[in-house]
């Protein structure tokens, strides 16, 4: 009676059920107790609050003393209600505080035997409702510093906890100091990595049925697995699993900014429940401590936002014209910033550095190319004032200290694969270079003990494609072309990747770029990965032939009524012998397509930096929880600290510059965000002078700029608009955002 608004019937039902409680448990029992809350609910809802203060006075209790958290979290939620209903904003935001700890040290402790998908769908389906209601009373009182500094936490442990759950894992799970957990940890990597390419592979003709029963099998001792791991996590750390925004904000360098923003249905207040409840992005604006207070700012409806995302990433991914610069892309780009950089820019302006928090379809967004100043004339790019990094949540700055237990191993490139290999010689490489015989490949994890870089580049492809510019990344997963310019930005890369991580790079070019390679790496210090990215959008396998092509199966524990595919099984990089997968040998399961989910099964728990030097590496599909799921995603869930990634297919040619030039920025001794942000601003500003040194084949000239000589930009620049003035470059001579833009560095 209550959910169907029926409150006279409701109000009579409850007080019943009161009086029997009271009579057969006690007034002090907890069923009359959480009675009273239902009855004082019901009296906020209708406005009376002289009825409901009296009931809410006698409920006020600490349940979780009692361990029943589940009932103690419905009262701290209902008692939050009741005191923001009557405008006692500090006490309200006590009880949303009290709430929100608990159910995260539940989701911590209490649920800790519970999969990831599992854990997931608890937050998502039980907390909702509870996290949508703290935000908007967050946002009704945000006047109030109190809850702004509150809520600004609620967020941090709240968004995308279950994908943050996971990243944090794997680097627990790396903690060797806990040998348990170790073999444990590595067990169920095996394990996923086996069952992620069997799930990936066709069945042999007549044995699909006993192939699904083979999954289903493995999928449970998995599940089982990870459940121990988890356990094993729990007993050897005391955490609460609550990350103080206190600490997130020593995190931040004094001159950054942490933006952290949600896409939640705002609820309105308890009196006005009649008024629809509407889908906004709120941005939280979290400074470094000591820098100032937290802020507030709601950015608007969701659609059209979302809208003029869409308009924007066609402006900005596909030039019309191949003279076209950054003027042609403007009118699109300056429509987006309105919505979303002109709210935030008078709490950001003074900031040097900008940590970027996305939800939902803000993760599509070219933030570098949107405009912050601009006249008729002349324009600001975001790139231009900020530097500019990523982040899954604010909980990603403050990282469990065992991720640095120990140092990476030998950083690997991965570049120009060669996709017509035949896969007979695939499995023969993959062997030689992991020093298998044919039967130790069959029955053996080995460590892998290739030769180094100054061994292997030699392997170059010999062919050029006929596409004058070829682009890394396919509209769909068809017959991959090759990419000669990796093969030289791998040569061109070597010597600063070896600066960079103090250690002698292996890199795997041509016949040897190969899947079976990767699964057996070993957290290498840098990873690198030259060559074609794919994602395939959401379609029920029945009307789609490139899902049927690849064999993809229906993902374990996803809804009814609409057949759908696992996001990481549509997702991935394409390595070596790729284009002969339709052939696939019985004694391999590798086929040269490197699905999300094998990825995130990869021992990356000790690699500071990879670089997906790929197409659409950061594009993915926006799930329940508006986390993205996607090839950077993968990266992380498998230990990754930082992953550069990109948002549309970039052009070969470009890429090879803007990388050479990141690397150099990095063996330098700039950060991994600085070294991009000086990178992009090199093709902004000076893209046409290197297309015509190219076309005029002045190596060494265009050597000089790119490895060299570069942007040279002080602490001044970094933070003034009017550095773009002294370049002398106007909007109508800089680069369009397609060849510099796509590029983005998530993590730290």
């Amino acid at each position: 009676k209550d959910a169907q608004g029926e409150d006279a019937e409701a109000e009579r039902l409850y007080q019943s059920a009161l009086k029997l409680a009271e009579k057969h448990f006690g007034k002090e029992h907890r069923m009359p107790r959480m009675y009273r809350l239902l009855l004082g609910s019901l009296y906020v809802r209708a406005g009376r609050y002289d009825d409901a203060k009296p009931l809410f006075n006698q409920a006020s209790w600490v349940l979780e003393a009692k361990g029943d958290p589940v009932v103690a979290l419905d009262a701290l939620n209902r008692l939050a209600a009741f005191h923001a209903a009557v405008g006692n904003a500090d006490a309200a935001a006590d009880e949303f505080d009290h709430a929100r700890r608990l159910l995260r040290r539940e989701a911590a402790l209490v649920l800790i035997g519970l999969t990831a998908e599992e854990k997931a769908r608890y937050l998502g389906d039980r907390d909702r409702a509870a996290f949508g209601a703290a935000l908007s009373f967050a946002m009704a009182n945000q006047q109030n510093a109190k809850v702004r500094e509150l809520s600004a936490g609620w967020l941090a442990n709240g968004k995308a906890a279950a994908q943050q759950d996971a990243a944090d894992g794997a680097q627990v799970a790396g903690n060797d100091a806990d040998p348990r957990v170790a073999v444990l940890a590595k067990q169920l990597r095996r394990l996923t990595a086996f069952l992620a390419a069997l799930a990936a592979a066709p069945p042999t003709p007549g044995q699909e049925a006993a192939r699904d029963r083979q999954v289903q099998a493995l999928q449970k001792k998995a599940e089982g697995l990870e459940q121990e791991v988890r356990r094993a996590r729990a007993q050897s750390s005391s955490a609460s699993g609550w990350t103080e925004i206190a600490d997130i904000r020593r995190a931040l360098a004094a001159d950054a900014v942490l933006i952290d923003i949600v896409k939640f249905k705002r609820q309105p207040p308890p009196a006005k429940e009649s008024e629809a409840a509407d889908s906004r992005y709120v941005a939280w604006i979290i400074p470094a401590a000591q820098r100032g207070e937290v802020r507030i700012v709601d950015l608007g409806e969701a659609k059209p936002i979302e809208a003029a995302i869409e308009t924007c990433r066609a402006a900005a991914s596909r030039p019309a014209r191949a003279g076209d610069t950054a003027g042609e892309a403007r009118q699109p780009l300056d429509a987006l910033s309105r919505l979303l950089v002109k709210p935030l820019l008078p709490h950001v302006a003074a900031a040097k550095e900008l940590v970027i928090s996305p939800d939902a379809a803000l993760w599509f967004v070219p933030w570098a190319a949107l405009p912050v100043e601009a006249d008729a004339k002349d324009v600001t790019f975001a790139l231009e004032k900020w530097r500019i990094r990523f982040v899954t949540g604010g909980r990603d700055l403050v990282r469990p200290a065992a991720a640095d237990a120990k140092p990476g191993a030998s950083p690997c490139i991965f570049a120009n694969p060669n996709y017509d290999l035949e896969l007979a010689d695939a499995d023969a490489n993959t062997r030689r270079l992991l020093g298998l015989s044919e039967a130790d490949a069959k029955t053996t994890t080995a460590k892998k003990t290739a030769g180094t870089a100054k061994k292997t580049i030699g392997a170059a492809n010999k062919t050029t494609p006929k596409d004058a510019v070829a682009k890394r990344g396919l509209a769909s997963i068809g017959p991959a072309g090759r990419l000669p310019g990796t093969a030289a930005e791998a040569k061109a890369t070597i010597p600063y990747l070896q600066q960079f991580a103090q250690l002698e790079p292996s890199a795997y070019v041509d016949g040897d770029a190969l899947e079976g390679v990767f699964k057996q790496l070993h957290s290498p210090s840098a990873l690198v990965l030259s060559t074609h990215g794919f994602f395939l959008p959401d379609e029920e396998p029945d009307d789609d032939r490139q899902l049927r092509a690849l064999n993809l199966v229906m993902a374990a524990g996803q809804p009814t009524g609409r057949a759908t595919v696992n996001p990481l099984l549509r997702c991935g990089l394409l390595l070596a012998a790729c284009n002969q997968r339709e052939q696939k040998a019985k004694t391999t399961l590798d086929d040269g397509v490197l699905t999300g989910l094998e990825i995130a099964s990869a021992d990356l728990r000790h690699t500071q930096l990879v670089v997906l030097s790929a197409c659409e590496t950061g594009v993915g599909d926006v799930t329940d929880g508006n986390s993205v799921a996607c090839i950077r995603r993968a990266f992380q869930a498998a230990g990754a600290r930082a992953v550069v990634a990109t948002l549309w297919r970039i052009p070969d040619q470009e890429t090879t510059w803007l990388m050479t030039r990141f690397w150099a920025n990095l063996a330098r001794g700039q950060t991994k965000a600085e070294a991009l942000r000086d990178a992009q601003l090199m093709i902004l500003r000076q893209h046409a002078e290197l297309r015509q040194l190219a076309a005029k084949r002045h190596q060494g000239q265009l050597d000089a700029i790119v490895g060299l000589r570069g942007l040279k930009l002080g602490d001044n620049d970094a933070a003034a608009p009017a550095a773009v003035s002294a370049a002398g470059v106007a909007v109508s001579q800089r680069a369009h955002p397609f060849y510099w833009a796509a590029f983005t560095i998530t993590g730290d």
